[in-house]
């Protein structure tokens, strides 16, 4: 970043503090106070402060340093909800998320501050569940090719049965990102039909788990039960999908 720069873009973050925007992930219809933009806010005047005390600006230095120091404790006051023990999407908010994940790198928190480890809840039990499944999937595939001895008949139905259900239980607290939940365009597109659509995702894959943990209960022949996991599995998250957008649909148009 230049010197001349500099000045400018810590200035114009400042400015922009006290703005509502649409956010991280763009909610062009839902401007607000959100979390991680102030986060990056309060990034561009504390860099630019180490910057300009660097280059000699040492007033200007002085000056951003202090409304940095100001600016963090409003973020976290304003960010963290006390009730539900994490921090939130936007100001005084409810909704979880991932973005938050970042507060530590960026260094407006502790790492090991208390009040960060909640609000990854959600997250972290949806990304242990991806590698969990495909261990499950890759070790019955190697136990049966290494012909070391005989895995329980059910065990598939079984193990993917419990991961739907942990992992729909905690599927409607999940809030936009980048890689996880049900990413259509229609739940990208509006915040609402983001949530609606995961509390509905959440409760069909419950009931996925449900029916596979049945099934596993029964006389069902082995071979069929690879067929039947992905077959459930994908009625349950085809269902989303379609959810997602007939809520879409129900939106007035200026909300598209």
């Amino acid at each position: 970043m230049s010197a001349v720069r500099s000045p400018r873009s810590s200035a114009e973050a400042i400015a922009a503090s006290t703005q509502e925007d649409t956010g991280l992930w763009e909610f062009r219809t839902l401007p607000n106070h959100y979390t991680f933009s102030k986060v990056l806010c309060w990034v561009a005047a504390s860099r630019g402060a180490r910057l300009a005390r660097r280059l000699g600006h040492i007033g200007r230095a002085d000056e951003w340093t202090a409304w940095a120091a100001t600016e963090r404790e409003r973020v976290l006051a304003g960010a963290y909800n006390a009730e539900l023990g994490y921090f939130t999407q936007a100001f005084h908010g409810v909704h979880p998320d991932a973005s938050n994940l970042l507060l530590a790198t960026l260094g407006i928190v502790d790492p090991h501050d208390p009040q960060l480890a909640p609000s990854s809840g959600a997250l972290r039990t949806l990304r242990w569940a991806g590698p969990a499944s495909l261990l499950l999937v890759f070790g019955v595939i190697a136990y049966q090719a290494l012909d070391v001895g005989q895995l329980p008949p059910n065990l598939l139905l079984l193990g993917t049965g419990l991961l739907l259900a942990v992992t729909g239980n905690v599927m409607g607290k999940l809030r936009p990102n980048a890689s996880l939940g049900i990413r259509t365009r229609w739940t990208l597109a509006n915040a609402r039909v983001w949530d609606q659509t995961h509390r509905f995702g959440g409760k069909a894959q419950v009931a996925a788990g449900v029916v596979l943990v049945g099934l596993a209960l029964t006389p069902l022949p082995p071979v069929w039960h690879g067929h039947v996991v992905a077959l459930v599995s994908l009625a349950a998250y085809g269902a989303a999908a379609l959810k997602s957008y007939l809520l879409w649909r129900e939106l007035p148009p200026e909300l598209r």
